[in-house]
């Protein structure tokens, strides 16, 4: 999953961020299973290289979560 995640990071600088990743903002969103694992190793390298990222987790079922 490691090398799955710093290709996508790559393909993703190179061809929607022109290589300049320093505070550009990304989203990524990651799904269950393998190609979700690769969407998080993504956004670290995304991160480490500059970039402001966020992730995003698809949820498969409705949770209440508390109000606090």
């Amino acid at each position: 999953m490691e090398h799955a995640g710093r290709g996508l990071a790559r393909q993703a600088s190179t061809r929607f961020l022109d290589d300049s990743l320093h505070g550009k903002n990304v989203i990524v969103l990651a799904g269950k299973g393998g190609n979700g694992v690769g969407a998080l190793v993504a956004a670290r390298r995304l991160h480490c290289w500059g970039a402001n990222d966020s992730v995003s987790f698809p949820l498969s079922r409705k949770i209440r979560l508390p109000v606090v």
